[in-house]
């Protein structure tokens, strides 16, 4: 999903579609847009990060790679490994050099 005023408008109409009308009321898609933040909802280890972009990666090249799954009985699209990489190398953590190693490619 690109960061379009569109596509944040329908972000806070999914957290009011899950019962999160208080956080969504408080987010000013217009805001948003500008800032570029990180939306994190929950706590780890169940938190989830709704970001706007990600360094090292273009949009659609993730989409075009993005992998099929489940997350419980809820059919997800997760970024592909290699797109995953990219994201993390760009990134620069030490604690995504680890998650790179942990994920069994070799740091660059």
């Amino acid at each position: 999903m690109l960061a379009t005023r569109a596509n944040l408008f329908r972000v806070v109409a999914a957290l009011e579609s899950f019962g999160l009308q208080e956080l969504a009321a408080a987010i000013d898609p217009e805001v948003w847009a500008k800032t570029g933040a990180t939306l994190r909802i929950g706590q780890a280890p169940t938190q989830i990060d709704v970001m706007l972009q990600l360094s090292g990666v273009d949009f659609h090249r993730v989409a075009a790679g993005a992998v099929d799954g489940r997350y419980g009985a809820v059919p997800v699209r997760f970024i592909g490994l290699e797109d995953l990489v990219a994201n993390k190398r760009a990134a620069g953590r030490p604690k995504d050099f680890a998650d790179i190693q942990a994920l069994g490619h070799r740091d660059q």
